[in-house]
């Protein structure tokens, strides 16, 4: 309970009451207050009975106080009752409201249409059309609206929430900021934070619940499993923790279903089947069907019926798809060959390309038949014989390939690679690979 201020405590004071009443009197005709002291009727329709009761009254009328301190601060507000102890204490302008039970609607100070019944019942209200029916009922209620608590701490810890209705101890007691639940049952819905448009009856229903959404919960314990979750409806049924979009009727207990307007009803639509944990969902009818049974054995032929008089003409078909190409025809004789075109411009002489391997070594031919023998010559002079060349380290052998391969060197000469010889100057003509040795 808050202290009472300076100025207050000496107004209320039981000592200084009547004194203080006569002297407000003689200072000034226009105040209000209650004068002669409680006991009786008032200016404008007012009743105090109580030490400071309706201790500030200047304009306000139609209010009733009675109790130590009732509607103490009222000032201008119309219409209040206040029954009990600190009830509406803090009124000033608030008007209709109706408290009953110690400092009940304590704090409002200008909410209006509020009712108040038990103890701390909307204690620190400050806004309208509020009713809390129970001890620490919408205690905390500071600018909810619309609301109805009825039960011990029911939305005691509303602070902001519209629009809510708690019937039971503990309904909705944690909410503050949800608006638009509903909520009958012990503990119904006593965590729910800021939940917005449930509905949980039965004791503890959902409530352990903090911020789910748009939720139906019906029976005792229902939905107590979770604790988020929106578009759940549970129906004698815990739930799943956090599941959303989901409806779970009866629990383990119920071990047989009856719903009516179902048997001999047929719709067209989808087969239901029902999973092993309960889960209901539709089938395509072929994966429900068994293999086909045994052929039964063939009816009696009946007789021929009458000839059915003949049926009108039907309608002319539409016309069928397009059929499918044919298999191609013979090739026809060929035409005459056409002149033969003018002789492109001969194009540019493309680089030489590598070196291919030499090709085997073909077959001597046959000797030619011998010519004739041609007249002796006359014998020339016998020139002089000139030296033998030397024959030293570093001196050169070039043998042709044989196969694309190099012979071997000859006695006392080393391999030491390949050169090309043309048959023509600068290249030209036919050219020979030849492997180079040299004299160790």
């Amino acid at each position: 309970m808050t202290t009472l201020n300076s100025k207050q405590s000496i107004n209320r004071s039981p000592f200084l009451l009547i004194p203080l009443a006569l002297a407000v009197f003689a200072l000034s005709q226009a105040a209000q207050a209650v004068i002669p002291a409680p006991d009786g009727g008032y200016p404008g329709n007012n009743t105090a009975e109580g030490n400071s009761a309706l201790g500030e009254l200047t304009t306000g009328i139609d209010n009733t106080a009675v109790g130590q301190a009732a509607l103490s601060s009222t000032l201008t507000g119309n219409g209040n009752t206040a029954t009990g102890s600190g009830a509406l204490y803090q009124n000033i302008a608030g008007n209709n409201n109706t408290a009953n039970g110690n400092i009940a609607l304590w704090g409002n100070t200008f909410g209006s249409n509020n009712v108040a019944v038990g103890f701390q019942a909307l204690h620190i209200n400050g806004s309208n059309n509020n009713t809390a029916t129970g001890a620490l009922a919408l205690q905390n209620n500071t600018g909810g609206s619309s609301n109805v608590a009825d039960g011990y701490g029911a939305l005691q810890n509303n602070t902001n929430g519209i629009n809510n209705t708690a019937g039971g101890n503990a309904a909705l007691a944690g909410n503050t900021g949800g608006n638009g639940n509903t909520a009958y049952g012990q503990g119904a819905l006593e965590s729910n934070g800021n939940g917005v448009e449930n509905v949980a009856i039965g004791d503890r229903t959902f409530d352990q619940c903090v911020n789910g959404s748009f939720n139906i919960m019906l029976g005792a314990l229902s939905g107590r499993n979770l604790s988020s979750g929106n578009f759940n409806i549970d129906i004698g049924n815990a739930g799943v923790s956090s599941e959303s979009n989901t409806i779970r009727i009866g629990d383990s207990n119920h071990t047989h279903t009856y719903i009516a307007g179902i048997s001999g009803v047929t719709i067209p639509g989808a087969p239901v089947v029902v999973a092993a944990d309960g889960h209901l969902g539709t089938a395509d009818i072929s994966t429900l069907q068994g293999p086909p049974g045994p052929q039964g054995p063939a009816g009696p032929e009946g007789p021929v019926g009458a000839t059915g008089p003949q049926g009108p003409i039907g309608l002319t078909g539409a016309t069928g798809p397009q059929g499918s190409q044919g298999l191609a025809g013979p090739v026809g004789a060929q035409g005459p060959q056409g002149d033969t075109g003018a002789s492109g411009a001969t194009g540019a002489t493309g680089p030489i390309g590598p070196i291919g391997p030499m090709g085997p070594q073909g077959e001597t031919g046959a000797a030619g038949a011998q010519g004739p023998v041609g007249n002796t010559g006359a014998q020339g002079d016998t020139g002089p014989q000139g030296p033998a060349g030397p024959i030293t380290t570093g001196s050169t052998v070039m043998l042709p390939l044989l196969n694309g391969t190099a012979p071997p060197p000859p006695t006392g000469y080393a391999f030491r690679g390949y050169t090309l010889l043309a048959s023509k100057p600068n290249g030209g003509g036919v050219t020979t690979s030849y492997a180079v040795y040299a004299k160790n």
